[in-house]
């Protein structure tokens, strides 16, 4: 779902337990994106015997296109997210993985019209959020992230020393422009431990950077988001001591 829907999302999947026919329709949605994750092939076939009216749907076609990409026929998984946002410019999320899908076919100027408009979309989303409400997401993902860090190994907690540790709500556009995800959950920005270490003059300043409402977001449930903070942490401080994106799946990190 867009990011302009977060604030009401809670309120929208309650609404539609009274509405016996959108329910079943949330239902249908959430079986085929779980059939996505085994099998693509799979949901598609889901996806084709599905009434008429029901792949028309904004969420469906979004998974739609989400399955196309899985199963690698990136051309057409391009033209249903263009057609959605002819629809509706407004869809962040499917500017978002239109960037994604244009990244993978190597259209990588296009791609970044699409993640700054999502970035764009997502900060507009993000200001309507009231102050209590920001104030609790920062303030939670700080705590969690505190909590990983003291948890820590005292080595590892030692090469730490003076690298700081950073809670913001979404990636800047600067950040963006760079070649980071607007919807990223975390940043590792400088140099590794090993190469600081190696450096003679003053080198680059490192940071680890979370961002907070992405990770709400996409964990909405307390236990989920906690987990997830921690996963993000440790995911991050990975490349600050080395390790590859392999290392990473291997210890759970991805």
């Amino acid at each position: 779902m867009a990011k302009d829907k977060v604030a009401k999302d809670k309120e929208d999947d309650d609404d539609l337990l009274d509405d016996p026919e959108q329910a079943e329709l949330w239902k249908t949605l959430q079986n085929l994106e779980e059939i996505a994750e085994e099998d693509p092939a799979q949901a598609l076939a889901v996806f084709a015997a599905l009434p008429s009216e029901v792949r028309e749907i904004a969420d469906f076609q979004l998974v739609h296109a989400g399955l196309l990409r899985s199963s690698g026929d990136l051309p057409a998984a391009e033209r249903v997210l263009q057609a959605l946002i002819a629809l509706d410019h407004e869809d962040a999320d499917a500017h978002h993985m239109l960037g994604d899908v244009l990244e993978d076919m190597g259209k990588l100027e296009r791609a970044l019209d699409h993640f700054l408009e999502t970035l764009r979309l997502d900060s507009q989303a993000s200001a309507e959020h009231s102050a209590e409400e920001v104030e609790g997401v920062l303030d939670a993902t700080l705590e969690h992230l505190e909590r990983t860090v003291k948890e820590l190994p005292a080595e590892w907690r030692a090469r730490l020393e003076g690298v700081p540790l950073l809670v913001q709500r979404l990636p800047s556009e600067d950040m963006v422009r760079a070649g980071l995800d607007p919807r990223a959950l975390g940043l590792f920005d400088g140099p590794m431990h090993a190469e600081a270490e190696g450096i003679d003059c003053a080198p680059a300043p490192t940071r680890i950077v979370l961002f907070a409402e992405n990770l709400a977001l996409d964990f909405p449930d307390a236990d989920e988001f906690k987990d997830q903070v921690r996963i993000t942490v440790l995911h991050e401080l990975g490349h600050y001591f080395g390790l590859d994106e392999d290392d990473m799946e291997r210890l759970g990190l991805d």
